[in-house]
């Protein structure tokens, strides 16, 4: 395109300066994926924007709850906690080496509920089967779907379980660090 600028004075002199400047498309279209977004656990975002030329580089992220993020790599794995249940818009900016800029992407990012894992223990005498109930409770989401016990005791043979309320057959006397891990039907977990 040819550029003009003519400017004039107050006794009407006038002068012209023209200029030739390439316009390309060189827009870079910004996208992400990101994963399941559950209260108090890290959500990945996944930047996937493109550019027709040349590469990305700055990725400008809003998370929708106040803050916000920058990168020189836009290969990089961002990660993101939510604090507050809710809908929140995340947005992405990039620029590619052109330094040309392209819109913002938007996209909802519901976060849900994650459940609240805990268990009591029964009477825990060395040759018997301890008894483990699950007392998790589902802290306003949805049903528990998965329970993955570890009894910290792999000499055992039958170190896990994945029962709601299982035994266990402890291999000899000491302190074992017991753990229960639960997902709900959402995919959101707790240990």
């Amino acid at each position: 395109h040819t550029i003009t600028l003519t400017v004039t004075n107050s006794k009407y002199c006038t002068n012209t300066y023209t200029k030739n400047i390439v316009i390309d498309n060189t827009i870079p279209a910004a996208s992400f994926t990101n994963s399941l977004a559950c209260i108090g656990e890290a959500t990945e975002f996944t930047n996937t924007s493109t550019t027709p030329i040349g590469n990305i580089t700055q990725s400008d992220w809003i998370f929708g709850d106040g803050t916000s993020y920058s990168s020189t790599n836009p290969s990089e794995l961002v990660t993101h906690t939510y604090g507050e249940l809710g809908t929140y818009t995340a947005k992405l900016r990039v620029t590619n080496s052109n330094n040309c800029i392209s819109e913002y992407f938007l996209k909802s990012v519901s976060v849900n509920p994650s459940p609240m894992a805990s268990f009591l223990v029964g009477n825990a005498c060395f040759g018997e089967q301890v008894q483990f109930t699950n007392t998790s409770t589902l802290n306003g989401g949805s049903q528990i779907a998965n329970y993955l016990w570890d009894f910290g005791d792999p000499s055992s043979g039958s170190n896990t379980s994945t029962d709601p309320n299982p035994t266990h057959l402890f291999s000899t006397t000491g302190t074992f660090s017991v753990s229960l891990h639960v997902t709900n039907v959402d995919g959101c977990a707790n240990t």
